[in-house]
């Protein structure tokens, strides 16, 4: 046996001995492999430390040094699991490496320090512990290429995940050291009742609140666009909302360029989108006497506005139905229940698929639109600067002339 228990720590042999025999040769290991198998970094380098006092709470005292452990949520996939990390890096404020903190600065609001560690892979064993199996999370080191198949030979190596994460986040863990028969070595445990003590006594180690909020937000690298409430890469966010804006500019308008809100579904229940006003837009400056934007409302804003500021005006039948609610969007939203058949309208009035037809039908102009209007604009432009810097043609040569 390598390792003692002080005051509820493991601490191997040699660093008591050193530290309590104080010999001017007994550094602590400044070695990484040494550090992770259970030595200490070294907490000063003078070969003159100070005797221990006899108000000395422990050989390691109040610190967390590398190659501890840490317990923090952490974000897999689409859900928030409790992970334990073995920390390989303390980094302050100023970017410098450190080989120890006080364990108070996992509790303070004003330290600035960074860890860096290794997500442990644990093994759940007989009774309520999970064993270290001295392995670390990792990944594929090469991802495949889209279309492209890897050759058989070429081996994919997998590399240990590496993380980084403010020191707020992170609280230190409690480890036990047991043997290990399947690795013939000592290894650390962690206790279940540790763990859901972090988890409020929840033996589900998710985050069900964090989980949520991850599961409704769009996929991994998409955003919404909220002119027309269509998933686009966000990389690629700044081409999708420039069509958009030249469209407007060169006079291709767009009144709904989500076809999803022409009909009510289960999954997308709502028909609500923004419409434009004929009533504002037809009769400057009563509403609008701007810009078209003022004229433009939400359809289920669209009657409160109509009754208010066009309470004597004759509806044009099209309009009124670009707004109309039918009987299946109240059921979809859950505003209704449904009715049996027999007993009442299930699949909707006929005004409702005429609304959602009209709808449809006053949509947004085609690609084709677009690409014909840009050439046109792309051709008008370089006529302008034709026409301000002529090509002036050059002078025949007197060998042509003879």
């Amino acid at each position: 046996m390598y390792w003692i228990r002080v005051n509820g720590k493991d601490v191997h042999k040699s660093l008591a001995t050193n530290y309590i025999l104080n010999t001017e040769d007994a550094w602590k290991s400044t070695d990484r492999t040494a550090c992770v198998t259970g030595l200490s970094k070294i907490q000063t380098y003078s070969q003159h430390p100070s005797l221990p006092s006899i108000e000395t709470d422990s050989i390691l005292g109040d610190q967390f040094f590398l190659s501890q452990h840490v317990v923090m949520y952490i974000r897999v996939s689409n859900e928030v699991v409790l992970r334990i990390v073995q920390v390989t890096g303390i980094i302050d404020g100023s970017h410098e490496d450190l080989p120890s903190i006080p364990r108070s600065a996992f509790t303070s609001s004003n330290v600035d320090v960074t860890l860096r560690g290794q997500v442990l892979i644990l093994n759940e064993t007989e009774g309520v512990k999970w064993l270290w199996t001295r392995t670390f999370e990792s990944f594929p080191g090469t991802k495949p290429v889209k279309g492209k198949n890897i050759a058989p030979s070429i081996n994919i190596t997998k590399k240990s995940t590496l993380i980084e994460f403010p020191i707020c986040i992170a609280t230190p863990i409690q480890r036990d050291l047991v043997p290990d028969p399947t690795l013939g070595d000592m290894t650390f445990v962690f206790c279940t009742g540790d763990l859901e003590a972090l988890t409020e006594g929840n033996s589900v180690f998710i985050n069900q609140q964090g989980t949520d909020l991850i599961q409704a937000r769009p996929k991994e690298g998409h955003q919404h666009c909220y002119l027309c409430s269509k998933e686009a890469l966000v990389n690629k966010m700044r081409d999708h909302v420039g069509r958009h804006l030249l469209g407007q500019a060169i006079g291709i308008g767009e009144k709904l360029h989500d076809t999803s809100a022409a009909k009510t579904t289960v999954s997308g229940p709502s028909t609500n989108c923004p419409i434009l006003c004929i009533l504002c837009h037809n009769r400057q400056p009563e509403c609008s006497a701007t810009t078209k934007d003022a004229s433009v409302h939400w359809s289920y804003n669209l009657p409160s506005h109509i009754t208010e500021k066009h309470p004597n005006s004759e509806i044009p039948e099209d309009f009124e139905a670009l707004y109309s609610i039918g009987a299946n969007e109240l059921i979809h939203l859950h505003l209704q229940k449904k009715v049996a058949k027999g007993k009442g309208v299930v699949g909707g009035t006929g005004g409702e698929k005429e609304c959602k037809q009209k709808r449809a039908k006053s949509g947004p102009s085609t690609s084709e639109q677009l690409d014909t209007a840009l050439k046109e604009n792309r051709q008008n432009r370089v006529k302008q600067k034709a026409k301000v810097n002529p090509v002036v043609p050059k002078k025949a040569s007197k060998k042509a002339h003879s």
